[in-house]
């Protein structure tokens, strides 16, 4: 882990992996260097989330995110 940065909790596949924030940096911009729209990933990561809030919690309620400050999140 490094130093004082939190870790990203990603589900692939009903598994949950971890990355640090300079290995979803990477990733991300391997994407949009592959030709990927990073806006386009951005809805994708929000409708897994939502999937994924969805199937873990199916009765209605409340979510509550904690989410970064700045260019974070807006997936959320």
């Amino acid at each position: 882990m490094c130093g004082g940065c939190l870790p990203l909790l990603l589900l692939d596949k009903g598994n949950i992996i971890m990355l640090t924030i300079e290995e979803m940096r990477s990733a991300e911009q391997s994407y949009v260097d592959a030709g990927g729209d990073l806006n386009e990933l951005t809805r994708l990561a929000g409708c897994e989330l939502a999937r994924a809030i969805v199937q873990q919690f199916p009765v209605p309620g409340r979510i509550v995110a904690y989410t970064g400050k700045g260019n974070n999140a807006a997936d959320a």
